[in-house]
């Protein structure tokens, strides 16, 4: 569910206690995120910034505006003393107001699960009256290794989400009929104090009157980059490392300055690699590419356009990721 793949941020060493659930939400405002979208219709990019808070269902929430190539909405995430929340809308326009999801209990860990809905509705649709319950369950399935764009994170929280409906059709009073199944299934994969790495998911299309699924949609979701002080205060990166380009913007070529050896990875905003490169420093320097101090060089060539690139740095297990605007 791409709502989920865009509110949910769920690094993390393996340790036999459980975590923090509020470690998998980083809200301080000004974080932002910028996910690939893929569906059946194509590839889209949305870009999640944390702009504020408010009160919203009498608790403090922090608010994320959320930009893609159809506009910008917003997401909601409360923190409770039972767990973190998000706000939903159900069934698009057949049900008013906001849902509170609840997406982690106080702390998490592999074997957990919990209720994140229980929702009982009466609509209307075509002069037929239908009610129906709505039962949403979440499970903490394992632990993974995994790789996007921004980088390798290890330990990923797997956590599996199964959307349930029940139902009645009725018309004057009269069943006409009912029945029950499977709206949903989602499986994110989460970084503690990053968010939301990876996201598959699939939604069905349901036929009140027969019960039959009409339509189905998968989409995935993966993590291109993000851009917050949290990840630094709660991981800092080892002593010397650091990622640095050169000029940005540039036109002709980009000196990227990263440590010694470091796997240099340029890929666009669609998460395709763009350029591979090694870095070397002055003892093993190589001059068509390279300079002193773990320096190299990245020259775009004919194929690639202007635009917005992600230089992505990797050594010894750790990543940075770093935005780079050619302008051709």
């Amino acid at each position: 569910m791409k709502w989920i793949a865009a509110l949910v941020m769920l690094t993390v060493a393996f340790v036999a206690l459980a975590d923090d659930s509020e470690d998998y939400f980083p809200r301080v405002i000004g974080n932002s995120w910028t996910h690939e979208d893929s569906t059946v219709d194509g590839i889209d990019t949305t870009v999640s910034v944390v702009v504020g808070t408010d009160t919203m269902l009498g608790y403090e929430t922090w608010i994320t505006e959320n930009t893609d190539a159809d506009g910008t909405d917003s997401s909601y995430t409360q923190f409770r003393t039972d767990g973190v929340y998000i706000l939903v809308t159900l069934l698009d326009s057949l049900v008013e107001g906001n849902q509170a999801l609840k997406m982690a209990p106080p702390t998490v860990d592999v074997g957990d699960s919990w209720t994140a809905l229980d929702f009982d509705t009466a609509f209307s649709q075509s002069g037929i009256d239908i009610n129906l319950d709505i039962d949403i369950q979440m499970e903490v399935l394992g632990r993974d290794d995994i790789t996007v764009p921004a980088g390798f994170f290890p330990n990923c929280l797997r956590i599996y989400l199964v959307s349930n409906f029940s139902y009645v059709a009725s018309m004057g009073g009269t069943p006409l009929v009912s029945g029950d199944g499977v709206q949903g299934r989602d499986t994110m994969w989460a970084a503690q104090h990053v968010g939301t790495v990876m996201d598959r998911s699939i939604e069905y299309e349901i036929d009140f009157m027969t019960g039959e699924i009409v339509d189905s949609s998968k989409s995935r979701t993966i993590l291109l980059d993000y851009d917050f002080t949290g990840v630094t205060e709660s991981a800092p990166l080892p002593e010397g490392f650091s990622l640095e380009t050169c000029p940005n913007p540039f036109n002709a070529a980009v000196s990227i300055s990263a440590p010694d050896g470091a796997e240099i990875n340029v890929f666009d905003l669609n998460g395709r690699s763009v350029a591979e490169i090694t870095a070397y420093g002055s003892e093993s320097a190589k001059p068509s590419s390279t300079n002193a101090s773990g320096a190299c060089r990245w020259t775009p060539d004919e194929s690639v356009g202007s635009g917005v690139y992600l230089v992505r740095a990797t050594v010894g297990g750790i990543s940075v990721t770093k935005r780079v605007a050619y302008l051709k």
